[in-house]
């Protein structure tokens, strides 16, 4: 793998073009240099902190800390203004925000806040935080954001919800349809929509699942199966984490943010 300014590069070395007896670091890259027409060609690193160093790129790339959005639609609701007023949560949805994460309280929260205040409370009270496989995920949910009843726009859930790069939609509806379209945002890339019938008591909990993203994000996995269907368990929760997490990293090559 080489990296540029502005490419990088992978490619295979042909075992043809390495010494067959032996393993040689020096010939090995000078053979890669000769696959890709480099001129001049690459150089070994002889430094003893090259591994560190390369880590801390690809740490750049990869980032161990996302805040994410998420949103509570209910049946008959299609407008932003419609669904930033929500206040009232329910069984349903509370039981989703468990498999999302834990609720913390912000004042006083150490660690990642994701744009949340913890120390005067200007944010709202409460949050949904989860550490996951060394990666810190902030949720900002609409309904514990602060709300304003004389403000129509909804301006302070907004300010963190549409500068999120991944949306969870939480649909607790039969016959009400999401457009990603109705949140206005530069940011936004990717909605990960999950719904569920307010009629159905069946146990456990029964999602159906849904991704939309711009045109400039690519595909990326886990990928659905048909239907889409999931049970509440620690499966659907590693899928909808994993899906959430390189999400955000597909959208990192839009070019927004490229």
């Amino acid at each position: 793998m080489v990296r540029g300014i502005s490419y990088t590069v992978h490619g295979m070395v042909p075992a043809s073009c390495v010494f067959a007896d032996r393993y040689n670091r020096e010939e090995v890259v000078r053979s890669f240099s000769r696959e890709i027409n480099l001129n001049p060609a690459l150089t070994l690193g002889q430094l003893p902190d090259i591994p560190e160093e390369l880590l801390k790129l690809d740490q750049v790339f990869i980032k161990s800390e996302l805040k994410v959005g998420v949103v509570y639609v209910k049946e008959g609701q299609f407008t932003e203004e419609e669904i930033l007023d929500n206040n009232d949560s329910s069984i349903l949805f509370e039981e989703f925000m468990q498999i999302l994460g834990d609720k913390i309280r912000l004042k006083g929260f150490d660690k990642y806040k994701g744009g949340l205040d913890t120390v005067h409370d200007l944010t709202g009270l409460y949050s949904i935080y989860t550490h996951w496989r060394s990666i810190e995920i902030m949720f900002h949910v609409s309904m514990l954001l602060p709300y304003e009843k004389h403000d129509p726009q909804k301006l302070q859930r907004k300010r963190h919800l549409g500068n999120d790069i991944v949306c969870v939609v939480f649909l607790e509806a039969d016959n009400t349809h999401f457009s990603p379209a109705c949140i206005k945002s530069h940011f936004l890339h990717t909605f990960i929509i999950v719904r569920t019938s307010p009629r159905i008591k069946f146990k456990p909990t029964r999602y159906e699942v849904a991704i939309v993203s711009r045109d400039e994000v690519g595909a990326y996995k886990p990928y659905l199966w048909e239907q889409g269907g999931f049970e509440k368990g620690p499966m659907f929760r590693e899928w909808l984490l994993t899906k959430i997490v390189n999400g955000e990293r597909a959208s990192y090559s839009a070019p927004k943010f490229a």
